[in-house]
């Protein structure tokens, strides 16, 4: 078995966990820090950066994104965590428009799944197309 078969099922599962703990996960308590500096926020959006997440929060139409400097929408390292209404348009919870009502604090789980998502399956995919242009 070649190594990019080695990557994919590695990839794969961590992937995968990303997606289900994206969808299963709800976070008890948040402790909300209103902002003063709301543009900041908004303009890194714009700026080669990306709302990534989106988890819930239990007795809330809020929920907690992460403020992430992103490559190609893939995650380098978070900024902050942000408690937001937004419209989710697909896996990823890509949306341009949020409601913030302001700063959280960052959970290490969370941050792992959000990285879990993205490298897990982009690394899938481009292996996958390694090991198909060989077959």
């Amino acid at each position: 078995m070649s190594l990019i078969w080695h990557i994919i099922l590695v990839a794969l599962p961590i992937g995968l966990w990303g997606v289900s703990y994206r969808f299963l996960h709800i976070r008890e308590r948040v402790n909300v820090v209103k902002l003063s500096y709301i543009d900041d926020a908004i303009s890194l959006n714009g700026c080669g950066s990306s709302f990534i997440g989106g988890f819930k929060i239990k007795n809330s139409s809020a929920r907690v994104y992460y403020v992430m400097a992103t490559i190609l929408f893939i995650p380098i390292f978070p900024v902050k965590a942000i408690v937001a209404k937004g419209k989710e348009t697909g896996l990823f919870s890509i949306s341009t428009k949020y409601e913030i009502d302001g700063e959280t604090d960052m959970s290490l789980m969370e941050i792992l799944s959000c990285y879990a998502l993205r490298w897990g399956i982009a690394v899938s995919l481009i292996s996958f197309f390694f090991v198909w242009d060989s077959l």
